[in-house]
């Protein structure tokens, strides 16, 4: 069952792309200590613009699945599209930098003093989300892609809650997340990285995508005017209300503002650029410290600010979009080949 994209998803993940670039190309000028003639952009009243960017990717990682969870027929076929969805990139990826980077230099993982056993985090994904916690050879991708790894794993049951149980469900989540960052000290993970608490994120992905066409207009103008005012009016509330509340106006924000957009080609644009969210997820760290590192203790006119910016944003598009037309390419032909291999007639019994 093919089904017709939703704008509003394209165009909420271009914005979160957006905003995670623009906070890690800011935080990388801070980190090789490269001078701008203007603010870094990087911090609003309450929260980063990575905060708000990982809420939103979360948002819409629920809200994805569970606008697409219906076509697939068995657990099994959706369990194999999300591992060929994230691995096969993955592992490429990060061989190919490993051979281009580690290797010629010696560097990485083969200078690193660390047990190789611990490769295993980078095989299932995880080297990003536990690296805070365990020596890993985290190098490529984004912190959050082993918990949406087990969010993925987790959806099926998390789906059938909801659609068993809507309201008492929700409800539930709500007390799951009041409960937890009011009495859990989170000394060890940082709350804001803690799959207990972005679980709820994710879940309310998956009831906005279901309800949000069942919400009246001026919620989606609350929304705009929320987000306004928590981007510039700091507010005595916990720092995770603050992250929850910035991705829900946010999301809604961008719902409503996406019905105002008629533009065939800017729909298209940001389809394309949706579609490579994934690999640019995975590659824009390690191209943004290749690419600053050379201008490190230096300073940036303004005009060379925005010149690199943009340059580095749009270079590193087109290698993610080189990858995932690669990709798209080869599981293309390994479906023709299975469409075009004849199947095996099956012997009948002869009774006797």
């Amino acid at each position: 069952m093919n089904q017709r994209r939703i704008f509003y998803l394209d165009f909420i993940r271009v914005v979160s792309i957006l905003l995670i670039f623009i906070y890690h190309f800011h935080a990388a000028l801070r980190d090789f200590n490269i001078e701008v003639p203007i603010p870094l952009l990087m911090d609003t009243a309450n929260v980063t613009l990575g905060h708000i960017g990982v809420s939103l990717f979360l948002l819409l990682s629920g809200a994805s699945l569970t606008y697409t969870y219906k076509k697939y027929k068995s657990l099994r076929q959706f369990y194999k599209k999300r591992f060929l969805n994230i691995f096969p990139q993955f592992w490429f990826l990060y061989i190919v930098l490993f051979l281009w980077f580690d290797v010629p230099s010696h560097s990485g993982i083969l200078a690193s003093d660390t047990s190789k056993w611990y490769l295993i985090f980078s095989f299932i994904g995880m080297d990003g989300y536990l690296h805070s916690l365990l020596p890993t050879f985290y190098s490529i991708g984004e912190w959050f892609l082993g918990m949406l790894i087990v969010l993925y794993i987790l959806f099926p049951l998390l789906y059938s809650c909801m659609k068993r149980f809507p309201r008492i469900f929700l409800i539930l989540t709500f007390i799951w997340y009041f409960l937890w960052t009011r009495y859990f000290p989170f000394d060890i993970f940082p709350i804001e990285r803690s799959i207990i608490i972005r679980i709820v994120d994710f879940i309310l992905g998956m009831y906005l995508v279901t309800y949000i066409r069942q919400l009246p207009l001026f919620i989606g103008y609350l929304s705009i005017l929320g987000s306004i005012i928590l981007f510039f009016c700091p507010l005595p509330i916990p720092f995770m209300d603050c992250i929850e509340l910035n991705g829900i106006f946010c999301f809604i924000a961008l719902c409503t503002i996406s019905t105002f957009i008629k533009s065939k080609r800017f729909s298209k644009t940001c389809m394309w650029m949706s579609q490579c969210s994934y690999p640019f997820f995975l590659l824009h760290h390690v191209v943004l410290l290749r690419a600053l590192h050379m201008y490190h203790d230096s300073s940036f006119l303004t005009i060379e600010y925005f010149i690199i910016i943009i340059m580095t944003f749009f270079y590193i598009l087109f290698l993610a979009s080189g990858v995932e037309r690669m990709f798209q390419t080869f599981f293309a032909y390994i479906r023709s080949k299975k469409a075009n291999t004849p199947a095996t007639p099956s012997k009948k019994r002869v009774m006797k």
